[in-house]
């Protein structure tokens, strides 16, 4: 699958595109440009990055803000997540950035492209409407929201490595990379004792085996803890 048709399937995913036909998603996409950031590099979301919607498409991306007491992490993006959409009309303040976890290559659309897109395609103006509407009927816009709960955010982290370093092995697949707790608990914005906590929920739930190596031992349920 080229580039033009990941980010036009992953378009089709997310709320604010509902209902809108396939080949404007792919002609939208089209418009994408790439980013590529390195494992560590920090991206404030101003500039370039400001109201822009920002989808992963291979890596392990993390969204957070700066506070007076540090760095806090609010959400872990794995592969095929994006940032909530609604950055696109009314982008987020000037302390929010986003992290590379490993290496990230990340497709971004611009309000300017989208109104663009948009003056040429007028009929698009009411299903994006509706759709708005329905995601405020729904729920409040997740960029709103206050930080992710602590096993959504490790739920997610693990399923970015499944499609980073996954690797099929008898008991489970295996991610093929050096983790270590104090990593993962530094990357996901966790405590030392509410990560182990965590850990021991997903080992206990038969999600996880951490006896050799980090081994993903229910895939299903791993899913459905890191969904939205």
């Amino acid at each position: 699958m080229n580039a033009k048709h990941r980010t036009a399937a992953l378009l089709r995913e997310m709320p604010l595109w509902q209902e809108v036909e396939y080949a404007k998603l792919e002609s939208i996409a089209e418009f994408a440009e790439t980013a590529e950031l390195a494992a560590g590099e920090k991206v404030n979301l101003t500039g370039t990055f400001a109201q822009t919607l920002i989808i992963v498409e291979k890596g392990i991306m993390k969204f957070g803000k700066f506070t007076q007491g540090g760095e806090l992490t609010l959400d872990i993006l794995p592969a095929g997540a994006w940032l909530n959409e609604l950055m696109l009309f009314r982008g987020v303040s000037k302390n929010h950035f986003i992290k590379a976890v490993t290496s990230v290559r990340a497709a971004k659309i611009s309000k300017p492209v989208l109104e663009g897109f948009l003056d040429t395609h007028p009929g698009l103006y009411w299903q994006l409407l509706c759709n708005i509407t329905a995601m405020f009927d729904h729920t409040a816009p997740e960029i709103l929201k206050d930080q992710q709960p602590l096993e959504t955010r490790l739920a997610r982290y693990l399923l970015g490595f499944v499609e980073y370093r996954g690797m099929i092995s008898p008991s489970g697949i295996m991610i093929d990379y050096p983790l270590k707790v104090q990593d993962m608990q530094k990357d996901i914005g966790a405590k030392e004792g509410e990560m182990i906590q965590c850990l021991r929920s997903f080992v206990a739930r038969e999600v996880l085996d951490l006896s050799e190596r980090v081994v993903i031992t229910n895939l299903e349920l791993l899913t459905k803890l890191a969904q939205r």
